[in-house]
């Protein structure tokens, strides 16, 4: 007998889209099976109220790899049928090569990839803008995101393992020049991965604090924000 299921939804934080709890990753996952169960698992997770997925083109920076599996979740949409309003897609923005491969490229080479144009999505609901090494222009990838939020490419936005002190930069240029603040943070791996979600950095200026606290204000100004023992 099979079980009723009914996966929770939540905000994605403040003016995000209303998504699963849970979603699928796209590195290297649809590459790894074969066609039959990659159409199996896509139709599973929308069936049961999880149709969120994570997708984005590996081909820059660390991940120059040419991978295929942005390409294979787009034709298996295409394959199942699905109607837009059945699933959420969430993408990513890189830093690695920015500002020479702009925001603006990225999204139009990924929604080409996944079949924009051939009855594949237009737009992400959402999107992640990856970690980096090195200066960045904070304040810069704040009006970049803003410009793909007004083309309509996606409407909300979050950050990869970012720094605190950058991710703050974030939420001041924002609120300083009224433009759309990341509303979420994402960590690599999840919790229990310790380099990464316990790191120096991320935890004392509290990138796994933005995950734990809401609305997403200012981080030492939340009252949810705690100093790490």
């Amino acid at each position: 007998m099979a079980l009723a299921v009914e996966v929770p939804v939540r905000q994605l934080g403040p003016g995000g889209p209303v998504v699963p709890v849970v979603a699928l990753g796209s590195w290297n996952i649809w590459d790894r099976m074969v066609t039959e169960d990659r159409l199996a698992l896509i139709q599973r997770a929308v069936d049961l109220g999880a149709g969120f997925f994570d997708v984005a083109y590996y081909n820059m920076g660390p991940h120059a790899e040419a991978s295929r599996t942005d390409l294979l979740f787009g034709e298996a949409i295409r394959e199942i049928g699905l109607a837009r309003d059945a699933y959420q897609l969430c993408g990513k923005l890189w830093l690695w090569e920015y500002p020479q491969t702009g925001f603006a490229e990225q999204m139009r080479v990924s929604l080409d990839r996944i079949g924009a144009g051939r009855s594949g999505p237009e737009s992400f609901e959402t999107v992640v803008v990856g970690d980096f090494v090195g200066d960045v222009d904070i304040a810069q990838v704040v009006r970049d995101v803003q410009s793909e939020l007004d083309a309509g490419s996606f409407t909300s936005w979050g950050v990869n393992n970012w720094p605190a002190q950058a991710l703050q930069l974030a939420l001041d240029t924002a609120d300083e020049e009224s433009l759309t603040p990341p509303s979420f943070a994402q960590l690599k791996y999840g919790l229990v991965r310790r380099s990464m979600a316990e790191g120096r950095i991320t935890v004392s200026g509290s990138v796994m604090a933005l995950l734990r606290c809401k609305p997403l204000t200012r981080l030492r100004g939340n009252p949810c924000w705690q100093a790490p023992p």
